[in-house]
């Protein structure tokens, strides 16, 4: 796995997570809820099967969505560490927007005060300093 890779994995954890709770937006709307949630946070229902199916499909929706926001958690923890041993100031904050943060390109080039084509080359020499923890002992680190 690239550095880039590893620190991608973050990205598409948070796109996962919005995706189910869409997801879940679109179920509970079918049910009438609106998406409001009703009671407990269940949508409403009248014992209808189809009612019933749909309850349970957003229950485990909701467990799903736990359990990815648990993993995205521990994985950002990780490569908050991973991102905190890049040396260079600039390269650390332009992984951190970029990553953890999930800034465009725009976004972190005015946010770092240089263009755009900077900020992508501080991005890759900032690659080249991330150490994956898997490949700490030994292994040949990777853009």
């Amino acid at each position: 796995m690239t550095a880039r890779e590893y620190l991608e994995q973050a990205r598409r954890l948070y796109e996962t997570i919005e995706s189910l709770k869409e997801e879940l937006r679109m179920i509970r709307t079918e049910s009438g809820d609106g998406g409001m949630g009703s009671g407990a946070g269940m949508p409403r229902w009248n014992g209808e099967t189809g009612e019933i199916k749909r309850a349970n499909r957003a229950i485990d929706l909701e467990r799903k969505i736990n359990q990815e926001i648990a993993i995205k958690t521990a994985l950002l923890y990780e490569i908050h560490d991973v991102i905190g041993a890049v040396a260079d100031p600039d390269e650390k904050l332009v992984l951190r927007y970029r990553y953890i943060h999930t800034m465009t390109w725009g976004k972190i080039a005015k946010k770092l005060h240089m263009s755009e084509s900077k900020a992508r080359r501080t991005w890759e020499t900032a690659l080249d300093h991330v150490v994956i923890p898997s490949l700490k002992n030994g292994g040949n680190e990777q853009k």
